[in-house]
């Protein structure tokens, strides 16, 4: 598990030192947030096995999931400044009001909601049930953003 938040940190901040004085500077904020969305992935495996498989493990799979999804938020909130760091490097306003600027906000409220209630309240079923469709949305969400951002890059907008 180190190994691989440690792995994902490396490619973070490399492709963030290669294209941030660049004009290549978006390239970064994608590659940061493919990287949230792997995590997430890896969230959702670790928390599906969590639902289904209750016995021997529960704890140490707990950890993980628990661990994926503080660096999963971390990764979300810097995305979104990375995002708009990029925004004013290309002399743009920080706040560009497109649908991508509106869902990277619809994203980084969600992962929050989703990581304090977590963190700071008892582990009941209605925390539970809330935090698993706000993981589950945050999947489609996120891939909608990639697929819109992708759009916006071959369209020029």
């Amino acid at each position: 598990m180190s190994l691989a938040i440690a792995s994902a940190l490396v490619i973070i901040v490399i492709s963030v030192a290669l294209t941030y004085r660049g004009d290549y500077r978006w390239v970064g904020h994608a590659v940061v947030g493919v990287v949230a969305l792997i995590t997430l992935g890896g969230m959702a495996a670790t928390g599906r096995r969590l639902r289904t498989k209750r016995e021997g493990g529960g704890t140490a799979l707990f950890r993980r999931h628990k661990t994926l999804g503080i660096f999963f938020a971390a990764l979300v909130t810097g995305t979104f400044a990375y995002g708009i760091l990029a925004s004013l490097g290309e002399g743009e306003p920080w706040w560009g009001g497109t649908s991508h600027s509106w869902l990277g906000v619809a994203i980084l409220v969600a992962a929050l909601a989703q990581l304090m209630p977590s963190l700071i309240m008892k582990r009941t079923a209605t925390v539970r049930l809330f935090h698993r469709i706000i993981g589950y949305s945050l999947m489609a969400l996120i891939l909608g953003q990639i697929g819109l951002g992708i759009y916006m890059v071959l369209t020029g907008t």
